[in-house]
């Protein structure tokens, strides 16, 4: 299970290093291969494992292609988009259009969340924080999970 937050540079051709726990975790859960690094919203980079983006577009396949959330999804996740190979010294290339887009440059925090990773632009992931704070009412909820 991918987890935790990790403080890195990226390169000036815009490069990150996967720290190590998560490239031995990549590799034990998914295997070596090539990775999809997209976006949501363009906020920050999602960089999943070959086989854990096969296994989002599985799901996708099942529901109508014509469903506004599900063509949405499929839309921007193309625009942002990219196979994206890991050199041997485990790092990946953030695709410009979305370094651009999500003002990944110098220091990013990576996230692990689960089944892939999260980039993002460290002043803004920390502004987000503050304005996006968690809430009495998401604290009620996570206890009906029992969390």
């Amino acid at each position: 299970m991918l987890h935790g937050g990790f403080q890195v540079k990226v390169d000036e051709k815009g490069r990150v290093k996967l720290p190590s726990l998560f490239r031995k975790e990549f590799t034990e859960r998914f295997g070596d291969g090539a990775f999809y690094v997209t976006s949501v919203r363009g906020d920050c980079a999602h960089i999943y494992p070959a086989r854990a983006w096969e296994e989002v577009l599985t799901r996708l396949s099942a529901q109508a292609a014509s469903k506004p959330p599900v063509a949405k999804f499929r839309r921007v996740t193309s625009y942002f988009g990219q196979v994206v190979p890991m050199d041997p010294q485990g790092r990946l290339v953030i695709p410009p259009k979305l370094r651009d887009a999500a003002q990944i440059a110098d220091d990013v925090i990576i996230l692990g969340q689960n089944n892939h990773l999260e980039v993002w632009n460290l002043e803004r992931f920390q502004q987000t924080l503050v304005a996006d704070p968690i809430t009495a009412e998401d604290e009620d909820y996570l206890a009906t999970l029992g969390i």
